[in-house]
C-alpha cells in the first residue's frame, strides 16, 4: 500500500502542557504518540508569528524567501492608500511549498484550513475552508452574545454588530473572483420571542426559524446569504432569570463554495453538516458560556475528523495538511491565569479551560489516528508556543519619548504616529522604518541622514529600560544589513527589526508611559521563541509517528539542539519519497528515523 502522510497542525501546542495533562491521564492519544513516536521542542523562525511559521513549515524556507515575515505583505515603499494583503493569502507567498512539490511528484494533497493554501492554481490540490483573510476565510458574520428582557409573545430584534470584513474569494472556471458579502443590514433580520410555555423561538425576517431547546445548542438553520447562496447559524440559551435571557448566536458561515474546487463543499455539507471557523463568543467570566464554547469546539473537532475520513474515501490524497487554531485562542485568553505572577495561585477556571482544550486536541488526534494504517505517518506540529505577558510596552511611545516621532493630535485619544512630522514609524509590531524621502509616502528624512536615523532607532530600542525593574525590554535590534542573520532580506522588512525580552509584549500601557503593567493576556509573537517559565514555553512542538519513526524517542535538546520548523518540510518529503520544496533550507531530523535515512 502506498504511503500517506498527515500533518496535523495544532496552533500554539505547548509541550509542557501536553506532558502535564498526559501525566494526569486525560490525553490518551498524545500519550500513545509520545510512547510510540518521536518528539522534540521545535524552534520557530523569528518572530514567532502564526503566518510566518506555518509558511516555514509548508516550505522549509526562511521568511525572506517565503515572504510571510509579517501578518501582511506591507512594505516601506507602499503608497499610503494601498491596503496590504494578509500573508495567509497564497498570493503573497513567494516560496515553493510541500503541495507544489507533491504535485510535481504526481501526489495528491488535501489542505484543511491551512494558511497560505488559497487561492491555488496547483494541480492535484484540494482546499477545504481556507483561511486567506488572516485567521478567517469565508465566514460572513462573527458570533454574538445577547442579554435581553423578554415578555410573553413580544419579538425583540437581535442586532448583528460584528461582520467579517473584506471580499470573499470564490473559485471559478476562469480563476478566482472577489465578491463583496452582504452588509450587516442583510443579517439584521433575526429576532427572538418567548411564549407562554417559556419556550424561546428565533425568527428570521418575521418567520420562525428555529425553536431553542432548554439546554445545549439548538439545531442548525439556514438563512439567505446573498449572491443566491445560503449560510448556517444556530443559537444557545445560556441562562434565564425571570424575563431575562442570556444567549449566544454562532458565527454565520456559507453552506456552499467553501472549498476549491467549490463543488466538494456540497458533499462535505451533506455528509458532515455546517462548518464554522470560530466559536460564537469567548466570555471568560461565565461558566455557562465556557461550556457552550467547549461544546462548539468539540463539534468543530468532529468536523475536522469527518473531513479527513470523508476525503480519504471520496477524494483520496497522499498528503493531508491541516491547521487547527483553537489551542492558540484558548491560551491567548486563559494562559495568564494558569501561569500567573510568581507567588500567585493559578486560577482554577483558567486551568480547566486549558486542560479541556488539550483534551479536545487529544480527541482530534485520536480521530486522525483512527484513519491511519500501518504504512501511514502522522506528524503533529505547532508554529510556536505561548507565554504570559508580565509587562506591556509601546514602541510607538518609545519613538515619541526619544524625539523620533510625534503623535497625530487630530486622532487623540488614539495614539497614531503622524508620518508628516516623524522621522520613524512602526511598519509592524516588530519592525520600524525610517521615514525616507523618495521611498516612503510623505517621507521627511533625506538619504544623507538615513544611516543616522536608523542608528538612532536601534539605540532607542537597545537602551530602552523598564524603570520599575531596571531590565532592558528588547532582546535584539538589527538594522537591515544584519537581518540576514535571521533569514530576512528583500523589501518586506523594516529598517530595524526587534523583539522583546521574556515577559514583555506589545500593547498600550495603562499608565501612559512606554512600559507598564500587564493586562492579563498571553502572547507568542512579541517574545523570543526560547522564552520559558516554570509552567509553559514559547517553543513550538514536533511529534512524529509511523513505520519509519523511532519509538519512544525524545530529542535531548541540550546535546542536539531543538528541531527547526524548517525541518518539517524535508521530513515530510522524506516520508513521501519526493524531492523537497525548491526553497527548502531545512534538513531531515535523522535522529527521528529508525534507519537514519
Amino acid at each position: 500500500m502506498a504511503r500517506r502522510v498527515v500533518v496535523l497542525g495544532m496552533d500554539a501546542l505547548v509541550l509542557p502542557h501536553n506532558q502535564r495533562f498526559a501525566d494526569e491521564g486525560v490525553l490518551p492519544n498524545f500519550s500513545r504518540m509520545l510512547r510510540e513516536g518521536a518528539s522534540s521542542y521545535a524552534l520557530s523562525v523569528l518572530p514567532p508569528y502564526t503566518p510566518t511559521n506555518w509558511a516555514t513549515i509548508a516550505s522549509g524556507a526562511v521568511p525572506g524567501r517565503h515572504g510571510a515575515g509579517n501578518w501582511t505583505d506591507v512594505t516601506a515603499e507602499d503608497p499610503a492608500e494601498r491596503k496590504a494583503r494578509s500573508t495567509f493569502d497564497a498570493r503573497t507567498l513567494q516560496a515553493d511549498t510541500l503541495w507544489n512539490a507533491a504535485s510535481r511528484s504526481g501526489l495528491r494533497t488535501m489542505l484543511l484550513t491551512y494558511p497560505g493554501a488559497y487561492p491555488t492554481t496547483v494541480e492535484k490540490v484540494t482546499v477545504i475552508a481556507p483561511l486567506y483573510r488572516g485567521l478567517t476565510g469565508h465566514a460572513l458574520v462573527s458570533g454574538g452574545e445577547y442579554n435581553l428582557t423578554l415578555t410573553n409573545g413580544r419579538q425583540v430584534s437581535l442586532p448583528v454588530k460584528s461582520q467579517v470584513m473584506g471580499p470573499l474569494l470564490v473559485p471559478t472556471e476562469d480563476g478566482h473572483q472577489e465578491l463583496n458579502p452582504e452588509g450587516l443590514e442583510h443579517f439584521s433580520k433575526f429576532s427572538i420571542a418567548r411564549d407562554a410555555n417559556n419556550t424561546y423561538q428565533i425568527y428570521w425576517d418575521e418567520k420562525v426559524l428555529v425553536t431553542l431547546p432548554n439546554s445545549g445548542w439548538g439545531p442548525w438553520a439556514t438563512i439567505p446569504a446573498g449572491n443566491s447562496e445560503q449560510a448556517s447559524v444556530r443559537f444557545r440559551v445560556l441562562n434565564t432569570d425571570g424575563d431575562n435571557v442570556h444567549f449566544v448566536r454562532s458565527e454565520i458561515y456559507p453552506t456552499r463554495g467553501f472549498t476549491d474546487p467549490p463543488e466538494y463543499a456540497d458533499d462535505l455539507f451533506r455528509s458532515l453538516g455546517p462548518f464554522f471557523e470560530h466559536p460564537a463568543v469567548i466570555n471568560r467570566e461565565s461558566d455557562q458560556a465556557i461550556d457552550a464554547l467547549m461544546d462548539e469546539i468539540r463539534d468543530q473537532v468532529d468536523w475536522y475528523i469527518g473531513a479527513l475520513k470523508h476525503s480519504a474515501q471520496h477524494k483520496p490524497w497522499d498528503l493531508f495538511m491541516t491547521h487547527w487554531h483553537w489551542i492558540d485562542t484558548a491560551q491567548h485568553n486563559f494562559l495568564a491565569g494558569l501561569d500567573p505572577e510568581p507567588g500567585v495561585a493559578p486560577d482554577d477556571r483558567a486551568v480547566s479551560v486549558i486542560r479541556r482544550s488539550y483534551e479536545l486536541g487529544d480527541r482530534l488526534l485520536g480521530g486522525f489516528l483512527s484513519e491511519m494504517d500501518e504504512s501511514d505517518h502522522l506528524i503533529v506540529v505547532s508554529d510556536h508556543g505561548h507565554v504570559p505577558n508580565r509587562r506591556i510596552a509601546s514602541a510607538a511611545r518609545r519613538l515619541v519619548e526619544v524625539g523620533l516621532a510625534q503623535f497625530d493630535e487630530t486622532k487623540l485619544p488614539r495614539q497614531v504616529i503622524d508620518r508628516s512630522r516623524s522621522m520613524a514609524y512602526l511598519l509592524s509590531p516588530h519592525e520600524i522604518v525610517v521615514n525616507l524621502k523618495g521611498r516612503n509616502a510623505g517621507g521627511i528624512v533625506s538619504k544623507e541622514n538615513f544611516a543616522q536615523v536608523s542608528e538612532a532607532i536601534r539605540d532607542a530600542l537597545v537602551e530602552w529600560k523598564d524603570q520599575d525593574s531596571g531590565r532592558h525590554l528588547v532582546a535584539y535590534a538589527l538594522e537591515k544589513p544584519h537581518q540576514q542573520l535571521l533569514g530576512y532580506f528583500g523589501t518586506r522588512t523594516g529598517d530595524v527589526m526587534f523583539l522583546y525580552n521574556p515577559g514583555y509584549s506589545w500593547g498600550v500601557p495603562s499608565n501612559g508611559l512606554s512600559v507598564g503593567p500587564a493586562d492579563g493576556s498571553s502572547n507568542h509573537g512579541a517574545q523570543m521563541p526560547t522564552t520559558t517559565t516554570n509552567r509553559t514555553a514559547n517553543m513550538a512542538t514536533l511529534l512524529a509517528m509511523g513505520p519509519s519513526i523511532r519509538h519512544g524517542y525524545e530529542r535531548n535538546i541540550q546535546e542536539l539542539g531543538c528541531v527547526s520548523l524548517m525541518d518539517v518540510a524535508p521530513l515530510v518529503s522524506n516520508l513521501l519519497d519526493m524531492t523537497p520544496p525548491k526553497d527548502c533550507r531545512g534538513a531531515v531530523p535523522q535522529d527521528f528515523l529508525k534507519f537514519g535515512n
